[in-house]
């Protein structure tokens, strides 16, 4: 009975320590993985990637960059404009 309470408190401080991520440590691994896509040419992959790194920072200004010019490759040049006039804004 004891060794299953102390396997269930070791499972709980498992589980605690693995959702507690720094964000800034979790954003710059989507944006260097939108970019590794982007250079692939995997652009719906990058998209999604960068897009999850706005979501933790909609300010993050290396990943508005990056979807603008991903956007760009996809011709997609209105959104593209969007993005990276954000981007210029927030790192002015």
């Amino acid at each position: 009975m004891r060794t299953r309470r102390l396997q269930v408190c070791l499972l709980i401080a498992l589980l605690l320590g693995a959702c507690t991520q720094d964000p800034n440590v979790k954003k710059q691994q989507y944006l260097e993985r939108g970019i590794k896509y982007h250079a692939e040419g995997k652009y719906n992959e990058a998209i999604l990637q960068l897009k999850n790194a706005l979501q933790i920072d909609p300010k993050f200004g290396p990943a508005l960059h990056a979807i603008g010019r991903v956007y760009r490759a996809k011709s997609w040049s209105l959104d593209a404009l969007r993005e990276l006039q954000r981007a210029v804004e927030v790192q002015a």
